[in-house]
């Protein structure tokens, strides 16, 4: 879970809802992948089980949260 100002930067970076959302969901995936002992996410079980909708969207988000996290860090 992050921090009190981790949350704060997340909610005040200009990101998106749905990219602070993705972001937050993305972080508690690896958090939990950590406790079982795996580095790494497979996009097949991020995409499980959702719409094709759903999949897109989260394509997209996983694509832009990088660049964000760069273009902020600069």
């Amino acid at each position: 879970m992050p921090c009190g100002d981790e949350s704060r930067l997340l909610e005040n970076s200009g990101w998106s809802s749905r990219t602070r959302a993705v972001a937050k969901y993305l972080q508690n995936l690896f958090e939990d992948e950590v406790i079982h002992g795996h580095n790494v996410l497979s996009m097949d079980s991020l995409l499980a089980r959702k719409t094709q909708k759903e999949a897109s969207r989260m394509f997209f988000e996983t694509l832009v949260c990088p660049l964000k996290l760069l273009s902020h860090n600069s």
